[in-house]
């Protein structure tokens, strides 16, 4: 099992309820499945709630659920920048410089 940043290790309850929603089918593609299902956290205000906030996501749909994240909050970032006016581009990586920041 992954250590997350800074959260603490699961208990045993928590994995138990882990291990039960990873042997669901995978919640988006559930008749066409094709690879394992893994457990996604939910975040909320940028943080995870916790073991027990948890949905079962195939490898995929896992993968794609990051990346369709990240994508809806750059045009989010780009289109409220357009409304004030500011031009920026996407950074490259997560590590910004406070300059340009």
């Amino acid at each position: 099992m992954v250590v997350y940043k800074g959260m603490p290790r699961a208990t045993a309850p928590e994995r138990a309820h882990m291990a039960r929603v990873k042997a669901l089918p995978c919640c988006i593609c559930v008749d066409d499945q094709r690879s394992p299902t893994e457990v996604h956290h939910l975040v909320s205000g940028n943080k995870r709630m916790g073991h027990f906030f948890v949905i079962p996501l195939c490898g995929e749909c896992h993968r794609q659920i990051h990346q369709i994240s990240l994508r809806c909050q750059q045009l989010l970032w780009i289109e409220s920048n357009e409304q004030l006016g500011i031009t920026r581009d996407w950074p490259a990586s997560k590590i910004v410089p406070r300059s340009v920041a």
